[in-house]
């Protein structure tokens, strides 16, 4: 039996506001309400947009509850507060049950991964310590921002938590090729590839360091079976170019570059 919820549009309250939650669940509709209130539970005269955010999520927890084993929540934070949102997370994990939040790649043009964002990502690891999945993206961010050597520390700890994570593989050797570890980075290549048999990316990067190490046999096998897994995909053409091109193999290469 399917199950959904929604939002519905906050109303005026004296003074203050009144938020509600839709849930559906085996056929029948319970709404949840809720005033726009403080610590003291008191209504907050003219609330802003934080204080209205915050009794939805309160709200979205109390309309949960109703069906507590078909719901469940993630937050809304305010990310254009950085150290706002980061203490909303921490309320709504601790004190409503939330599982998480979901937050947009964009904040006013400013993407999740400049600095001044970080607080968020901090409060996350913090309530969570033991999820490989925020060590390896806190990994991708130190990557973006040259870091690597603290990416790798990442990578490394999200593998401590979950030796079977192919992405903190592939995502690690990745950062020790640009570290020139290339023994290391082969090592994680073939990991990830055994544990991502059908995807083509750890088979291309496991190509390319092969290449850099002088297997040019091995790289070719690795980009043709990443190409049976993706078909024409531009960039494993690339790659294989320059397998024919340091073989001596132009045509080929000229083949795959057109």
């Amino acid at each position: 039996d399917s199950a959904a919820w929604e939002y519905l549009e906050p109303k005026r309250f004296g003074e203050s506001m009144m938020v509600f939650c839709k849930v559906t669940a085996f056929g029948k509709s319970r709404t949840a309400q809720l005033p726009v209130m403080d610590f003291r539970n008191q209504a907050i005269p003219n609330p802003n947009a934080y204080q209205v955010n915050t009794a939805m999520q309160r709200c979205l927890a109390k309309a949960i509850s109703l069906h507590p084993t078909r719901f469940a929540g993630f937050a809304a934070l305010p990310t254009i507060h950085p150290e706002k949102a980061a203490d909303e997370l921490d309320r709504c994990v601790s004190e409503l049950g939330m599982k998480g939040a979901m937050i947009h790649g964009l904040t006013n043009g400013e993407w999740i991964d400049d600095k001044k964002f970080w607080p968020i990502f901090e409060r996350a690891e913090a309530l969570d310590p033991a999820n490989s999945r925020i060590h390896n993206n806190v990994g991708n961010v130190y990557r973006s921002l040259g870091r690597l050597s603290e990416a790798e520390v990442r990578y490394s700890r999200a593998l401590l938590e979950d030796p079977a994570y192919g992405r903190s593989y592939f995502n690690r050797a990745m950062v020790r090729v640009m570290l020139g570890h290339y023994d290391a980075a082969l090592a994680d290549a073939n990991m990830a590839v055994a544990l991502q048999p059908s995807a083509s990316s750890p088979l291309t990067v496991r190509g390319n360091i092969r290449l850099l190490t002088g297997d040019a046999s091995g790289a070719l096998r690795d980009h043709n079976r990443a190409l049976e897994l993706m078909p024409e995909f531009g960039v494993i053409l690339e790659n294989r170019s320059c397998v024919f091109v340091q073989r001596g193999w132009l045509a080929h290469a000229a083949l795959d570059i057109e």
